[in-house]
């Protein structure tokens, strides 16, 4: 099964895989971070539901996937370590 970022669906090797559990990502939503680097499928789901980006990201994907470790990338956990040490 191929790796990918969990956030923005980067194909990866098993070197560039960062886990993280999920608390990280679960306390940066709870404080308005949403990825700026999105999969361009997400865009079709939160359509579809009629929520706005940020609500979808933080109400359905990371509520649903808030009690198991992340896999990313290096330059979607950059950016998440950046949002959580404002």
């Amino acid at each position: 099964m191929p790796l990918i970022c969990d956030i923005c669906g980067r194909h990866l090797s098993p070197a560039e895989v960062n886990t993280i559990h999920a608390t990280s990502v679960v306390n940066a939503a709870s404080k308005g971070y949403v990825p700026s680097n999105l999969p361009p499928t997400f865009k079709s789901r939160h359509d579809l539901f009629g929520f706005t980006v940020a609500y979808y990201w933080a109400n359905i994907i990371v509520k649903t996937n808030s009690s198991s470790d992340w896999g990313l990338c290096q330059d979607c956990l950059d950016e998440l370590d950046r949002f959580n040490s404002k």
